[in-house]
């Protein structure tokens, strides 16, 4: 997954799924609801973004002289890339989606299965095991997901890279610094985080 020696990365990674030693099987055991959109997560975002006071453009490219059309911004684009590489560039790993169609009803026992050897892949998923994902009775659809440097798949980037030394950390900081009372970074790429979790297990994340 991250192309390094366990002896090279944070520890802190393993918080973000935490070993247990029972039969709970919830993603946030801890958590009092476990539940999955009723109409797709698509649906969620469609309700959000259809506000009077939202307006959404597609295929338009960020330039900094937007800035001034508003009072504030929050940049979810990678800091980085922002500031134009000022102090170096951040590492980040990437994924790619491998899609195979079977015809046959199901192959997979759960939604997600990951695997443990030395496989190019690190899971796959199975789509129609999802609440509200269709059924056919005749095809299933998996999805690979091959790790990969984001260099490698067109600049995607999907997890920032915590070291061991806390090098990327150092730089991802030495960017959060800089003043800029007119934009906030958010986002896994303008924070430079491997993922947000409120919840009571991963407060500290």
């Amino acid at each position: 997954m991250w192309n390094k020696e366990i002896e090279e990365l944070d520890p802190n990674i393993l918080k973000r799924v935490a070993v247990r030693d029972d039969n709970n099987e919830y993603y946030f055991p801890k958590d009092i609801y476990q539940v999955m959109p009723k109409d797709g997560y698509t649906k969620i975002f469609e309700k959000i973004l259809d506000h009077q006071n939202i307006v959404v453009k597609l295929n338009t490219p960020f330039h900094k002289d937007m800035e001034s059309d508003y009072q504030h911004v929050f940049n979810s684009m990678p800091i980085d890339v922002y500031y134009d590489y000022r102090f170096g560039e951040l590492p980040y790993r990437s994924l790619k989606f491998h899609n195979v169609n079977l015809p046959m009803v199901r192959a997979l026992p759960a939604s997600v299965v990951n695997f443990t050897n030395n496989s190019p892949y690190t899971r796959i998923a199975e789509w129609k095991n999802f609440p509200e994902h269709g059924s056919n009775d005749k095809w299933t659809t998996l999805t690979y997901e091959e790790p990969c440097d984001y260099i490698d798949n067109d600049y995607q980037r999907y997890y920032p890279v915590k070291d061991i030394d806390g090098i990327n950390q150092t730089i991802y900081k030495t960017y959060k610094e800089i003043e800029n009372t007119k934009v906030t970074f958010i986002g896994r790429c303008g924070m430079y985080v491997y993922c947000l979790l409120y919840t009571s297990d991963a407060a500290d994340e």
